[in-house]
């Protein structure tokens, strides 16, 4: 269950989301989705196809969305779970705790909630938001059966402020999809990084342009880009809103504004770094994504980096926020392509061996059957 109509959902939960269910419906497990959202768009039907974000195409012609107004959204949740009489409800949003409260309440079916943010360690919150949803965060771990933390940090923490559950706390982590071909022969520009994802305080691209001055300074040739932006904001805006007047090196920077998976694609297979500089992210899946195409990563070493990630051999990490540590990061690949080259193989490999969603499917089917035995 999550809170958006598929034709608007995005982002790292939605990719999450739509993993899951093409890898359940791959493993033969019967799927279904429901989404929340506003009467007034549900001119989509009530009940569609999977979209085109799913990672395989013949998902889509088996796995049924559900739309599921907020007018009477707690009536319908109640009626859709007695229709389908569901083995377990898996939720990705506390957003839903009233909804599930009700379900918890009127049926049997186990809940399995995955926190792919712990609203405790955001730090770009008013004092309101923070106390309102925190709360209500708190109150729903400790309704649903099973609670998924998606990497060892996050589990450490959830646990530790939500001690009355942290028996039921278990370890599952994210996956990527089948579609990267990578190839060690493919031919890469060294020279060029890239950041790609979200514009906001808590991923570090600030931190990303401060350590920018100090790698082109070593290494003129170098150049910068920055992938990502909302829908309706230009490059040109993008450009304005990040760099100010005296921001040095501008020629080296490039803002591409909203790009499609396709655009996306492209620059991971031209590029030879990715950095992440998150200073606090549950689990990037850019981070999955960037290693599968062969990219050499660089990321903050918190939460599902410090799982996926083996310094030295299959990305480097840096602590958050300090910009001196990235900048060298980025300067030691710069400096040694061949360094740059086997970290980005190595990672590759790593995906194909580990991160892959048919092998994390084998994990939550585990949890699955953990929860269908409190029923």
């Amino acid at each position: 269950m999550s809170t958006e109509y598929p034709p608007m959902i995005s982002g790292g939960i939605a990719n999450a989301v739509f993993g899951i269910v093409s890898a359940s419906a791959h493993a033969g497990i019967e799927t279904h989705v429901a989404f929340i959202g506003d009467a007034n768009e549900k001119k989509y039907g009530n009940e569609l196809s999977i979209p085109h974000k799913l990672s395989y195409e013949a998902t889509s012609k088996t796995v049924k969305v559900f739309l599921i107004s907020w007018e009477n959204a707690i009536e319908e949740s109640i009626s859709l779970v007695r229709t389908l009489n569901p083995d377990i409800i898996h939720l990705h949003t506390f957003l839903l705790f009233p909804l599930v409260y009700a379900i918890k309440k009127e049926t049997s079916t186990p809940i399995v909630y995955t926190i792919h943010a712990f609203e405790r360690a955001h730090d770009n919150k008013n004092p309101l938001d923070y106390l309102l949803q925190s709360q209500t965060q708190d109150a729903l771990i400790s309704l649903v059966d099973i609670v998924i933390a998606l990497s060892q940090t996050e589990k450490e923490l959830v646990s530790h402020y939500c001690k009355q559950s942290s028996e039921k706390i278990r370890l599952v982590g994210n996956g990527t999809g089948t579609y990267a071909k990578f190839s060690s022969d493919q031919p890469r520009n060294p020279h060029l990084v890239l950041y790609s994802g979200r514009f906001d305080k808590n991923k570090g691209v600030d931190d990303f342009l401060a350590a920018i001055p100090y790698v082109a300074e070593h290494y003129p040739d170098v150049n910068f880009v920055l992938i990502g932006g909302p829908l309706d904001t230009s490059r040109e805006e993008m450009r304005r809103r990040w760099l100010n007047d005296s921001f040095p090196c501008k020629d080296k920077v490039t803002f591409t504004g909203y790009v499609t998976r396709e655009e996306l694609l492209r620059w991971y297979s031209k590029a030879g770094i990715l950095v992440v500089p998150s200073s606090y992210d549950t689990f990037p899946l850019v981070i999955l994504d960037g290693m599968q195409h062969g990219l050499a990563v660089i990321a903050s070493s918190i939460g599902g980096a410090l799982d996926i990630i083996r310094h030295g051999e299959t990305g480097l990490l840096f602590t958050p926020k300090d910009i001196g540590a990235l900048a060298s990061c980025i300067i030691m690949l710069l400096k040694d392509p061949n360094l740059q080259h086997q970290i980005g193989a190595n990672a590759a490999k790593e995906i194909q061996n580990n991160w892959l969603w048919s092998n994390i499917i084998n994990r939550l089917l585990v949890v699955y059957r953990e929860a269908i035995q409190t029923k």
